[in-house]
């Protein structure tokens, strides 16, 4: 089974995590290694190397293991730590802001190079082009690092929308997003953009490495962007923070410039304020985007493969966008978590939501989301989880065999059965020869009848509607458990959305309903709702209930 490793949950135990700092520190014994994150800031193999001293040094300070993992980009350190996947991390400062609004950590030091908090980005060309300013890169081909990166995306767009630039993508003539400062700077050299966005000091560390820098000009610099920050989970003691703290200022170099192997050798004391300036800058592009370019962004995990989503998705879309005046851009996730993640962090403005996808969103986060309407097909808003084989009847029957599960944050397809295996004594990795996420409760269905697997776990309504389109098939499979009735999914915002725009979704879901109009009824029918129905958060009580025996979390947050 293909595991992703950033596919956790929000719900691990938060005293769990507080009692090892409590108790494993200064024990020879085995204990887990400590999650320490940071971005792969260049090479992964140059990162390694320069943060491997600072992981060594804390592991001796905390007199415990601290396991190093480097990801590939800010959005995946968030998901990470956010899941508590990692104990302390280095986050940059839009990574830091954004995470900051939705989550509660300790700050413990700010990054200070050469003697500066701050550094700026830059805005380059190539000399030989004569591009004097941003304006005259409009329809040429422009490179931003991320839309995580301040320095290369977040700043520089806030620069582009007071020149009354609404949308970069617009503007220029192509967009690419090339993930690391080197990577826009070679791609200008190389003459692949003809203009891009990079931490200004990257310039010069490209060309320590052997890169010619001779045709680039910076054209404009940002305002100052604080450096990273050194956080850790709220959970752990005052005073392993402090201690923490205490060691990282001491781990200093005394001279020298920014190189590889001290990148991460200055640290002051903690400043969270350091950071409004990135908060204001975040804030900036919400509002300019919502009142000035009137864009809403609108996530979900595809329950049908991505492709055939996005067409059954567009009558519904451009409804709404006829309803709101916003245009809907649609942002498809990898799976659920990702979905309620997204959402959390303002990447998207609304979204739909799966039972426990809202719950560990809602019940994780500083900015409650708002549910605008739940499911509701065949007059009811509730379904169930039910576990189906092809060839056995029993549970008995099933000891080694495969099970296909749908994800591992949904309530049907994972959670509920987990709960009913748990009952009736089974450790599902020791039970079952072999487990797998088939992504889709279609998907798993589909595995179940071709053979694939012996057993999935779904919910009833995809097993209904395949009934419908394949009932000689269907009716060769055996419901070995059906659970109690379930919530269904929601359509959901994000806590800290306009009310104007809030309500003018709100009103527009609602229209949706008159059943004497066909065309409405049809959009309904792709998106795989019968109608909406008015909700609070109050209607998936009765699966947080649940929530401890399948996750094991004995102190599920509200």
């Amino acid at each position: 089974m293909k595991k992703l490793l950033w596919l956790r949950y929000f719900l691990i135990v938060t005293i769990v995590i507080s009692l090892s700092f409590n108790t494993a520190f200064g024990e020879k014994s085995k204990v887990k290694p400590i999650g320490f994150g940071i971005h792969a800031y260049d090479d992964i193999e140059v990162t390694k190397r320069s943060v491997t001293p600072l992981v060594k040094y804390l592991a001796t300070i905390l007199r415990r293991p601290v396991k190093l993992i480097i990801t590939k980009d800010y959005e995946e350190l968030i998901r990470r730590f956010v899941s508590r996947e990692l104990t302390f991390a280095v986050l940059p400062p839009y990574a830091y802001a954004k995470t900051s609004r939705i989550y509660d950590f300790k700050l413990l030091a700010n990054l200070k190079l050469n003697n500066n908090s701050f550094y700026r980005g830059a805005i380059i060309a190539r000399r030989d082009d004569d591009i004097n300013n941003i304006r005259e890169l409009e329809g040429r081909k422009f490179g931003f690092v991320s839309k995580d990166s301040a320095s290369g995306y977040l700043y520089p767009v806030v620069h582009m929308a007071k020149l009354d630039i609404k949308q970069p993508e617009k503007f220029f003539g192509e967009v690419k997003f090339l993930k690391s400062h080197s990577n826009v700077i070679e791609a200008l050299v190389n003459k692949e953009i003809d203009g891009g966005t990079v931490f200004e000091a990257e310039i010069l560390n490209y060309s320590k490495k052997g890169g010619d820098i001779s045709n680039i000009k910076v054209i404009t610099r940002t305002p100052q962007i604080p450096f990273d920050a050194f956080v850790a989970q709220d959970a752990i003691p005052d005073s392993i923070a402090k201690k923490v703290t205490d060691a990282l200022i001491k781990y200093k170099y005394s001279k020298g410039k920014l190189t590889e192997k001290n990148k991460l050798k200055c640290w002051v004391k903690p400043d969270d304020s350091l950071y409004n300036s990135v908060r204001e800058a975040m804030k900036f592009i919400k509002d300019y985007r919502e009142k000035k370019v009137k864009i809403l962004k609108f996530g979900m995990c595809p329950r049908r493969g991505a492709a055939k989503e996005l067409e059954k998705l567009k009558p519904f879309m451009k409804y709404l966008e006829k309803e709101i005046g916003y245009k809907i851009v649609i942002k498809l996730s990898p799976n659920y978590l990702d979905v309620g993640r997204r959402l959390l962090v303002g990447d998207t403005d609304f979204a739909i939501l799966s039972p426990f996808t809202y719950i560990q969103t809602a019940d994780n986060t500083k900015i409650k989301p708002i549910i605008l309407a739940q499911q509701s097909i065949h007059n009811t808003t509730t379904y169930r989880s039910i576990i189906v084989s092809k060839k056995y009847k029993t549970l008995e029957k099933l000891k080694g065999k495969t099970l296909a599960l749908v994800d591992p944050d949904s309530a049907s397809g994972r959670l509920i059965p987990t709960a009913y295996f748990q009952k009736n004594g089974i450790n599902l990795t020791k039970y079952f020869g072999k487990i797998y996420y088939a992504g889709s409760h279609l998907k798993a269905l589909k595995d179940l009848i071709s053979d694939k697997t012996d057993v999935v776990a779904i919910s009833n309504s995809t097993y209904t509607l395949m009934m419908k389109k394949n009932k000689a098939e269907i009716e060769k499979l055996h419901i070995i458990y059906k659970s109690e009735k379930l919530p269904r999914e929601s359509i959901v915002t994000r806590g800290d959305l306009s009310l104007k725009v809030i309500k003018m979704l709100e009103k527009a879901l609602f229209k949706l309903n008159d059943k004497e109009n066909k065309e409405y009824s049809e959009i309904l029918w792709q998106i795989r709702y019968g109608a909406f129905v008015r909700a609070t958060d109050s209607v998936y009580d009765s699966l947080r209930e649940i929530i401890p025996m399948a996750t094991g979390n004995r102190k599920h947050k509200k």
